[in-house]
């Protein structure tokens, strides 16, 4: 069975702690790292949509803080997989854009995968 942690953490506030347990292999890979991927592409995409004048850059800066994203995926308590990925100088409007990105793609989660998140 498949364990799947993903873990917001920003300077000074608590982390946003999104975990789902008892996964079969298709449903942690098939679902999940799939979204994980979507997500990040469109983050990505975004990025370089600011970079490249295709999309306004953000005009504040307000309490710019470290972001991190960290996914894991466990298989039988063994770590199978792992991601870090580390937003230095984020502002709180991007941190939002970047959680409400993250959430969307969450929502469009196939149910059986759905209903094996834990809730905290």
């Amino acid at each position: 069975m498949f364990n799947v942690n993903a873990t917001f953490t920003v300077e000074g506030k608590a982390p946003v702690v999104h975990e789902w347990a008892g996964l079969e292999k298709v449903h942690a890979v098939d679902h999940l790292e799939k979204k994980l991927n979507d997500f990040m592409q469109k983050m990505n995409g975004l990025a370089s949509s600011i970079i490249h004048g295709k999309a306004p850059k953000p005009t504040t800066r307000t309490n710019p803080a470290t972001l991190v994203l960290d996914c894991s995926v466990w298989e039988d308590g063994n770590l199978w997989a792992r991601a870090t990925y580390t937003y230095p100088n984020m502002s709180e409007e991007m941190q939002a854009v970047f959680i409400g990105t993250f959430d969307g793609e969450m929502a469009k989660l196939d149910h059986s995968v759905k209903d094996k998140k834990a809730h905290k």
